[in-house]
């Protein structure tokens, strides 16, 4: 291994960028809870880089009260994401972002503005040929895993980038559903997110459940998923 000598004009840069996405926190219990929203309709807007607007859906499964404008990096736009209350972009709301921005298989993080974490999700490695398989942790104690229901789109993905035909349950340990997130054969069809109430009372942050159906978008675009 070549270390990198300290005369080197690039030696700083590297060494900030090391740390900026090395930057890794725990998730805080303090953070609030926001579970106003138990349906959620996500369709990808026109812009570069990428952008999505996330809005509560209504029972018809139509388009209703936008809650957040998304905004992906022109630069590895498949390893964060943020969500802003504004059109311009301007205030931000909350934000995902992976710990390694050069891999395609990852952890995330959802972030509040101030850094806390109210999630984490990962893909299993080991499980995910078939069908992909995602794990899930958030800061009210829901703990779960996803599975693609749809094992033989999901292996045809592995060849051929499309988003189409996405059907993806969200369980606890218990059977419990999470959430679901499901998107229809179209190109342009949205991704629409339920988001039911457990039996104790607890639901899902609206902000996780957005968080995970872009990170979809994005992967199943890439053939990653």
């Amino acid at each position: 291994m070549t270390i990198t000598p300290s005369w080197c004009p690039w030696r700083n840069t590297m060494l900030q960028i090391f740390a900026r996405y090395n930057e890794w926190v725990s998730i805080d219990d303090e953070v609030a809870v926001d579970n106003r929203w138990g349906r959620l309709h996500i369709e990808r807007t026109k812009g570069f880089p990428r952008r999505y607007e996330v809005s509560a859906a209504t029972r018809a499964r139509q388009k209703g009260q936008i809650l957040a404008y998304v905004k992906c990096p022109s630069f590895n736009p498949f390893n964060s994401a943020h969500y802003y209350t504004d059109a311009a972009c301007t205030q931000l709301l909350f934000s995902v972002r992976g710990r390694w921005p050069f891999l395609t298989k990852n952890t995330y993080q959802v972030r509040t503005p101030d850094k806390q974490v109210i999630a984490e999700f990962d893909k299993d490695l080991g499980k995910s040929f078939a069908n992909a398989v995602i794990h899930l942790e958030t800061i009210n104690g829901i703990e779960g895993i996803g599975r693609d229901v749809n094992t033989t789109v999901n292996k045809a993905r592995r060849f051929v980038n499309f988003s189409a035909l996405v059907e993806f349950p969200f369980y606890t340990g218990g059977a419990r559903e999470i959430a679901t997130v499901s998107k229809g054969w179209g190109k342009i069809d949205p991704f629409l997110v339920n988001i039911p109430r457990l039996p104790n009372g607890r639901q899902l942050d609206w902000r996780v459940a957005a968080a995970l159906a872009v990170f979809m978008d994005l992967a199943l675009n890439r053939a990653q998923f």
